[in-house]
């Protein structure tokens, strides 16, 4: 990877992280103009599409990550998570399955895995009910990322208020809620 394009991940990956979804989709497009077999560059850019709730931008860079390394676990991460947003669960629970072909004991696969499931034959198809889901907490406690998070008395309560009313749009954009939600969402940037 030649160092220019280092140096347009590294500011698009910081863009990210900042909540600066359409800066690190610019900047993601601009290292992927000069190298387009870099799957890490298209699974980041699907994540910061989904942020910025750009699902079928995020499917097709997913779909993209998993035609350039179709051994990347992560790349049926974005794949499935874009497929959930969309309300395509049955199609979302085929693209984790194909990931756990590769890796079994993935985690955050199996995790999306039963959460589209769920999705898929609950009456609140696509809602943000998984805030109140005894196994998202339990998985948001086993991230050290997330655990690290949840010390801050603010996000705690923010969690907490999020579990009451997952619907909340002042609560759903919220930059800690988000990162929670990307952390156990697998919107994590890869390396």
């Amino acid at each position: 990877m030649t160092s220019q394009v280092e140096e347009l991940k590294a500011k698009a990956n910081a863009a990210f992280s900042s909540g600066k979804n359409d800066e690190a989709i610019s900047l993601y497009s601009q290292a992927i103009a000069l190298d387009d077999k870099n799957h890490v560059l298209y699974s980041n850019r699907s994540a910061a599409y989904a942020k910025s709730n750009k699902y079928e931008e995020a499917l097709q860079d997913a779909e993209k990550c998993i035609s350039v390394k179709p051994d990347f676990v992560k790349g049926y991460s974005r794949k499935g998570a874009a497929l959930s947003f969309l309300k395509r669960f049955d199609e979302a629970i085929t693209v984790y399955e194909e990931g756990l072909k590769i890796d079994p004991s993935n985690q955050q696969l199996l995790t999306d895995l039963e959460t589209a499931r769920k999705d898929a034959s609950g009456p609140s198809a696509g809602g943000l009910n998984f805030f109140s889901d005894p196994q998202f907490l339990t998985q948001l406690m086993t991230n050290p990322r997330a655990r690290e998070l949840l010390k801050d008395p603010e996000t705690a309560m923010l969690m907490k208020m999020m579990q009451q009313n997952p619907n909340n749009p002042s609560l759903l954009s919220n930059p800690k809620i988000m990162k929670l939600l990307g952390i156990v969402l697998g919107f994590e940037l890869g390396d």
